[in-house]
């Protein structure tokens, strides 16, 4: 017998109640710089690498603009995302607890003052998932930006910009439901017995 494909699923994203769980866990870290990153990762989905290639020139907080030059997307593509007001908010007070840093240093950086690298953030990502009691991941993170974006109804070619997909069809796939959004559709097909007429 022939083997049937599985149905296609959106990638996991986390649901509601883990994006409060881990905002949460954001908030009541001491590290400045740490939620800075994480606010960053949900609120503009970035790819590990372009996060960590970030220099604080490519931050542009003014009073018309607050957005993130990405100079090392996928397939060297540059690209600017927007940021929203809570993400501008750590950034600029992240950005002014490195008073003596240059415009071409790294963005965020080790206590040695190094460029922090993809290992290390993924840790601390993971480290604050596993705070709020969340699995957790930067891709995780990055997903929940795009279904969380096309969840709402936003233009596909928008989201696609922003997360810097150079295929429609893989920004797409975000709209596909997820095992929980399909669950929660087939719960309210149960029918009520009590109240049958007799």
């Amino acid at each position: 017998m022939k083997r049937q494909d599985q149905g296609k699923q959106s990638p996991r994203a986390l649901q509601k109640d883990e994006q409060r769980r881990f905002l949460k866990a954001v908030a009541t870290t001491k590290s400045l710089r740490n939620r800075a990153i994480a606010t960053v990762m949900l609120n503009c989905g970035l790819r590990l690498g372009e996060l960590t290639q970030l220099n604080i020139a490519d931050l542009v907080l003014t009073s018309r603009k607050h957005e993130l030059v990405v100079r090392c997307g996928k397939g060297s593509k540059r690209r600017v995302v927007p940021l929203n007001r809570d993400a501008a908010e750590v950034l600029q007070l992240y950005v002014a607890s490195r008073v003596s840093a240059g415009p071409e240093e790294a963005l965020f950086v080790s206590q040695k003052r190094n460029r922090l690298s993809p290992q290390a953030v993924d840790y601390l990502i993971r480290g604050l998932g596993r705070d709020a009691g969340v699995q957790l991941s930067c891709h995780i993170l990055r997903h929940t930006f795009v279904t969380t974006l096309i969840r709402a109804n936003q233009d596909l070619v928008l989201v696609a910009e922003l997360a810097g997909h150079s295929r429609l069809e893989t920004t797409r796939r975000y709209s596909l439901p997820s095992q929980a959004v399909m669950l929660e559709a087939v719960q309210t097909l149960g029918v009520n017995y009590g109240t049958a007429a007799q």
